[in-house]
């Protein structure tokens, strides 16, 4: 059985899903670490950025040739978020934040590369 699935729904489950992990350790422990929150609202923020764009272009009012614009302000909040997190060695929630990042930054390059 062929499961057709559109794929603004694809591309924002797989935005949600690279934070999802960060978020589920954020949730599971107390915030101590001022970088830790920082680098959690970066990643959220980009993810935040990335699933904004993706609804705009489905719903035209923006088109993929806008991409590169948020890419620059989405990609950056990925990099911080990942400077952030390295800089917290014993955060258990920090691998988790370079993880989400990185799946970030792959989906910002993909929709940066589809127009």
């Amino acid at each position: 059985m062929k499961v057709d699935l559109p794929l603004d729904i694809f591309l924002t489950t797989v935005t949600l899903a690279c934070g999802l992990p960060a978020w589920i350790q954020m949730a599971r422990q107390k915030v101590n670490s001022r970088r830790h929150l920082i680098s959690m609202s970066l990643l959220t923020a980009s993810v935040l950025l990335a699933v904004l764009f993706e609804n705009l272009t489905t719903y035209g009012s923006l088109t993929l040739d806008h991409s590169l614009q948020f890419a620059w302000l989405g990609c950056p909040l990925c990099l911080l978020g990942i400077i952030f997190a390295i800089k917290q060695r014993n955060d258990p929630a920090a691998p988790w934040i370079v993880i989400g990042s990185c799946g970030t930054l792959v989906v910002w390059g993909l929709l940066v590369t589809m127009h």
